[in-house]
């Protein structure tokens, strides 16, 4: 027993200072201060050299990083204040672009006004010189047209003694006129009489002429009907010689190979025979040389080769009988087809032998239908010729009593044209004081258009610069200034809280030396920085930068 608990003890008294040791460790590893750390080092034991302990170290990362912290909101907040007066000065030009772009375009529409006013009154000056121009045009063209009917009326006075005088000699030329006219009718029967005469033996004479072109003819084509069928027989022989020869050719060429088949077959026969003795020969050497068996083989190999020899040999001759016998059947078939194209031939050359004979007889019936005709138009123009000088003669009695007629019209008509012409002369006189009435009327009413043009002109002078007021552009009124963008407030920043070095360990005493107390004022230090960072943020960026900075204080406390 005491043993035991005395072996306990040790042990117990082991745990203690191993635990003890440990507690130390762990106490450096975490508080270990710089002169600590240079204290280890100037010794000569290097496993005694300590590290800066992880409560320093976290305390100088989180110096670090409220620093970086700071550095950062600064830039960000240096970048939202460039870019906010960047954004103000880009809308203050834009501004004064469209101000100046609206005081252009009012410039503009002042000058616009101005010419369109400018314009509206020439175009107005250019339009009443017009009107002036008609109304000088339209006195000028009066006052020619009164000149115009003053000289009329000198004229038509002057005109009239002369139409009397010319109506007189007038009657006399057309008296004069009609008589000669009445001798050319007398003497134009008279050669139409004569002419009759020739023409009536003219057409006797084109009779006798196609009588005998109708003669003539006729003779023509009987010629031409023998010449057609000489013709014919001739062609009717040439086809019989075709069909012989043709005939005649396919009995020679299938006598040839006739005597070629027997050739050959000649030919076949003899090489079998020289083949056999040549193989009987070989037998009998193969039977004097050798024995046994070996000269068996060879005779059967002798007998072997000679029979393929006489198959192919054999065979030859069948396909040359076959050839043969074709080629003969061939020929006939050729001289059957001479022979069948000759018979359709010659029942061709007999079909335009009776065409012939047919078109002979229509063309002399044409003929003699031609001559009955031209007999029938001769007689047709005997007659048209005595109808014709009858005729002449009724319409030479017919212009005689025209002629007669007419003298006593124009006598009629030239006391008539007297009269005319003072009637003429009366009514023109009327006429030049209605024109007279009509020229004045046409003055004042062109006086009063012009007057009434020149004011429907002042009105639209007006209606335009109306319109011109109407489209020109108000003074543009320069907007109100942009206000500059407010720069962002400064965050405000607390420094982390330097850890507080705990006792150092005790032996046989429960060490706790993990630093939660300092943890987490460490993470209040950090969320404390986060929260001063997020306030310090525009209020665009505040979702953005609150949530970070939060988590960039507890990172900070609880990971260095």
């Amino acid at each position: 027993m005491g043993w035991t608990g005395n072996s306990a003890a040790d042990q117990q008294n082991k745990m203690v200072e191993a635990q003890y040791d440990y507690d130390k460790k762990v106490y450096d590893h975490n508080w270990a201060t710089q002169s600590e750390v240079d204290a280890s080092k100037a010794d000569d034991d290097p496993d005694n050299d300590l590290t800066l302990g992880q409560e320093w170290q976290a305390h100088e990362h989180a110096k670090k990083s409220l620093a970086n912290q700071q550095a950062n909101d600064s830039a960000n907040i240096r970048y939202q204040n460039e870019t906010a007066n960047q954004n103000h000065s880009y809308q203050v030009a834009v501004q004064e672009f469209q101000y100046n772009n609206q005081i252009k375009a009012y410039n503009k529409s002042q000058q616009t006004y101005g010419k369109q006013l400018a314009f509206n009154e020439k175009e107005a000056e250019l339009a009443f010189d017009a009107e002036d121009r008609v109304l000088q045009e339209q006195f000028l063209s009066s006052a020619f047209d009164n000149q115009s009917l003053i000289q009329g009326l000198y004229e038509a006075t002057g005109q009239a003694g002369w139409d009397k005088a010319y109506t007189q000699i007038d009657q006399a030329s057309l008296e004069g006129q009609l008589e000669s006219k009445q001798t050319k009718q007398l003497v134009g029967l008279e050669q139409a009489l004569k002419a009759s005469q020739f023409q009536t033996a003219g057409k006797q004479a084109d009779f006798v002429d196609k009588a005998g072109q109708a003669g003539f003819s006729k003779g023509m084509i009987s010629q031409e009907l023998l010449a057609q069928e000489g013709q014919s027989k001739y062609d009717k022989y040439g086809i019989g010689l075709d069909v012989h020869k043709a005939k005649t050719a396919a009995q020679h060429e299938n006598e040839l190979i006739r005597r070629e088949l027997s050739d050959l077959k000649s030919k076949t026969a003899a090489e079998v025979t020289e083949r056999s003795v040549a193989a009987l020969k070989a037998a009998g050497q193969a039977q004097l040389g050798q024995a046994g068996r070996s000269r068996g083989k060879i005779i059967q190999e002798v007998y072997a080769q000679i029979g393929r020899q006489n198959q192919y040999t054999v065979e030859s001759l069948i396909r040359g009988e076959k050839v043969a016998d074709a080629r003969m059947k061939q020929n006939m078939y050729n001289a059957t087809n001479t022979e069948a194209r000759a018979v359709v031939a010659s029942d061709k050359i007999d079909l335009q032998t009776m065409d012939n004979v047919v078109r002979t007889g229509m063309r002399i019936d044409e003929v003699d239908r031609g001559l009955k005709i031209g007999k029938d138009r001769t007689g047709l123009d005997l007659d048209a010729i005595r109808q014709e000088v009858f005729n002449n003669m009724e319409n030479t009695n017919i212009e005689i009593k025209e002629i007669d007629n007419n003298l006593r019209k124009s006598q009629l008509k030239g006391g008539a044209d007297m009269k005319k012409v003072d009637w003429d002369l009366a009514n023109y006189g009327s006429r030049f004081k209605q024109s007279q009435g009509h020229i004045k009327a046409t003055l004042d009413s062109a006086v009063r258009e012009s007057i009434a043009n020149k004011a429907e002109i002042a009105l639209q002078k007006y209606g335009a610069d109306l319109r011109a007021d109407a489209v020109r552009m108000l003074k543009p009124d320069k907007a109100p200034s942009i206000p500059a963008p407010l720069a962002l407030p400064t965050p405000t920043y607390t420094d982390p809280m330097s850890p507080t070095k705990p006792p150092a360990p005790v032996m046989g005493a429960k060490a706790d030396t993990g630093g939660i107390a300092n943890a987490a004022t460490s993470v209040l230090s950090g969320v404390v920085s986060g929260a001063a960072t997020a306030g310090a943020l525009s209020t665009a960026s505040i979702a953005g930068a609150g949530p970070i900075g939060l988590a960039v204080g507890i990172g900070t406390a609880l990971f260095g």
